[in-house]
């Protein structure tokens, strides 16, 4: 182990690094509007919550009618109401709960491997987990996985706490139980699985099945069951069906059937094994190099002994993989799945670099990290290069290409110095500012496609059109209804699809609606419909139409 204090320098890239991280990712937080269908969905039914004072049942619009969500727990939507209470309702104030609970991830990710490896190993854990693609996009989206892999993750450092002797074993073994029952109100039991199932492979490897034995299951079941019992028990009573419909629909059909009876939207098959290729993804920009100073810490030596030997990289290690292995065979997998092992991949990345960078191979080390740094300087031209013909103002796209051009100056610098600090220091300061420029650079196009907040901005320029309701008549859309109501404070009707009856009917009535189209829609429109009705407003993808008898028929 390297338990000496970090040097200076490798302490000032690390913070450098972080930094940059923390403050691209706050500045990006209210950029992109929450997008279809994941974001605005659950920031819809926190804005249910909010607005009913319904803390136990999580309420959804689907097919016009108002539903109770049993798809999952509801501590995502308490968090995300608690921040409409503080901050108003916005992008932002959906997406800061994962901020605040990805921030402190981080931070506890930095601590652990602090304390078992050195300051060193803890900082370059931090930088890679804050700054691996798919970390850096959820720590700020409004989703229930950052939730999910925090208490996953709390439980899996708890129990390492609980492993030491000492005398605050029982306390972390309790705290163990706790981070459980959190993660059962996250997502519910697949934080057990996920927890259960990488302690079951350690202990395997490692032969310390004593540990399992020595936790305090009596009290420890106790706080699991006063953390998560009491809400899944109202949850029953308040919709009953409630606990049928989530432990066996969504947690034993989900996973071994492509046709599982979701009720919330169709599933997406995957083909088996392809968590293994998104987790590849998912950790970019660090994968190779993780993945190559693995296995000169694992060549040549026998798996077992080597693990067994070094029974905390092979923990960090577990954890990491655990996910990608469980999904391995899934029917219905997503990309976000992955989130709850990025800390200990993270971890065991950063033990491997560090003993990387002190061996006679270290050469190799800074010849491999000077070419991820040319490439991700490539990635973050193209991508300003992008957000300039998407429609990113010409100052933000020169503002990136200037970022990523010192950071290849950094680089450059690095390498003729062989300080692999830097060079590090290089890769997470790039990583950060691609990530976070390619938020702004790329949001006009994915609010463009993937929300109708940009066509309902443009339709409520004119402050009477909120006195007269949105309806999609092919279909609702989470954002629609999320903007309409509440963001811009508009009535939105909320029924089944109509389709052109339901617009014929409407305008014999008058004609008082705006009908919300996507652009495909709108094209497949017939011709006689579509000749009574005038466009208030459009974008590439969406249209915003009117009756041409109802009130203010010249548009809004």
């Amino acid at each position: 182990m390297n338990l000496e204090p970090a040097k200076p320098r490798w302490s000032t890239w690390c913070g450098a690094a972080l930094a940059a991280a923390a403050v691209l990712r706050l500045v990006s937080l209210g950029r992109l509007a929450l997008t279809d269908n994941t974001e605005s969905r659950y920031g819809g039914i926190g804005w249910e919550m909010f607005r009913t004072g319904d803390w136990v049942t999580p309420w959804v619009y689907i097919k016009g009618a108002l539903v109770p969500f049993w798809g999952k727990p509801p501590l995502q939507f308490w968090l995300t109401s608690l921040s409409y209470h503080v901050f108003g309702v916005s992008e932002a104030a959906a997406r800061a709960p994962s901020l605040v609970i990805g921030a402190a991830l981080v931070a506890a990710t930095v601590l652990f491997a602090r304390r078992l490896w050195g300051a060193r190993v803890g900082g370059l854990a931090g930088v890679i987990l804050a700054t691996s693609g798919l970390y850096f996009v959820l720590a700020g989206a409004c989703v229930l996985d950052v939730p999910l892999a925090a208490s996953v993750s709390a439980a899996l450092m708890a129990f390492a706490r609980f492993s030491e002797e000492g005398g605050q074993r029982r306390g972390w073994g309790l705290g163990f139980f706790v981070a459980l029952g959190v993660g059962a109100l996250a997502k519910g039991p697949i934080a057990l699985v996920l927890v259960g199932l990488a302690l079951v492979v350690w202990l395997t490897l490692v032969r310390r099945w004593r540990l399992a034995v020595e936790l305090p299951w009596v009290g420890g079941i106790a706080v699991f069951l006063a953390v998560a019992a009491p809400w899944y028990a109202l949850a029953e009573r308040a919709t009953p069906g409630f606990l049928q419909y989530f432990l066996v629909n969504e947690h034993v059909l989900r996973y071994v059937s492509h046709n599982y009876g979701d009720l919330y939207g169709s599933g997406r098959a995957q083909p088996y094994g392809a968590s293994w290729v998104m987790l590849a993804g998912a950790f970019l920009p660090w994968t190779v190099l993780a993945v190559a100073a693995l296995v000169r810490v694992f060549r040549g030596r026998r798996l077992g002994e080597t693990l067994r030997a070094e029974p905390w990289l092979a923990f960090a290690l577990v954890w990491g993989l655990t996910p990608a292995f469980f999904f391995t065979f899934a029917r219905q997998m997503l990309l976000t799945y992955l989130l709850p092992g990025l800390p200990g991949l993270a971890v065991a990345a950063a033990v491997a670099l560090d003993r990387w960078i002190d061996s006679s191979a270290a050469p190799r080390l800074r010849r491999w990290l000077a070419w991820h740094v040319g490439l991700l300087c490539l990635a973050g031209l193209a991508a300003a290069a992008a957000g300039a013909v998407f429609g990113a103002p010409t100052v933000l796209a020169i503002a990136v290409a200037a970022a990523v051009a010192a950071v290849a100056w950094l680089g450059a610098r690095s390498v003729r110095r062989g300080d692999a600090a830097g060079l590090l220091g290089a890769l997470g300061v790039g990583a950060a500012i691609v990530l976070g420029g390619a938020v702004f650079l790329l949001a006009p196009r994915i609010d463009e496609q993937h929300s109708a907040k940009t066509v309902l901005a443009e339709v409520y320029r004119d402050p009477a059109a909120k006195a007269r309701p949105v309806l999609m008549p092919f279909g609702e859309e989470y954002s629609a209804a999320f903007y309409a109501e509440a963001v811009f404070g508009a009535p939105f009707e909320h029924r089944p699809k109509g389709g052109a009856a339901l617009i014929q009917e409407r305008l014999e009535r008058g004609g008082a609606e705006i009908f919300l189209f996507k652009r495909k829609q709108w094209n497949r429109l017939e011709p006689t419909v579509a000749a009574r009705l005038s466009v208030v407003a459009e974008t590439p993808h969406w249209v915003a139409a009117e009756g041409k008898t109802a009130p203010g028929a010249g548009g809004v």
